[in-house]
């Protein structure tokens, strides 16, 4: 059996397949930004945790230093709670501590 498809249907169609293709544009920018405040997070509280244990920084100046560098970088406290409180970014941060040579050689590199 053939049928006929109208031309409305045809809009109807066409129209939720722009929709599909715009939702994945535009969940890109999401997923980049994201993934850029998530590396932001990582490096600058690797930097404070480093600068407390073993450039003998007070935590609490560490810590400030760190949030006004995410400041400076747009990246909202909220989305800063949130990266911190991932299952992951305990191990996240370690590794970026580790590939910086450990908190001496990143302290080191931070004071040049």
């Amino acid at each position: 059996m053939i049928r006929r498809i109208t031309s409305s249907q045809i809009s109807t169609g066409l129209l939720c397949g722009l929709t599909i293709i715009l939702i994945g544009l535009t969940q890109r920018p999401a997923i980049a930004q994201d993934e850029r405040s998530t590396a932001l997070v990582t490096i600058a509280e690797a930097n404070a945790e480093c600068l407390s244990t073993a450039g003998g920084m007070p935590q609490e100046k560490a810590s400030s230093i760190a949030d006004r560098f995410l400041d400076a970088k747009a990246v909202a406290p909220a989305m800063r709670q949130a990266i911190r409180s991932s299952r992951d970014f305990g191990t996240l941060k370690a590794e970026y501590i580790k590939q910086q040579g450990g908190c001496d050689e990143l302290v080191n590199a931070l004071r040049k």
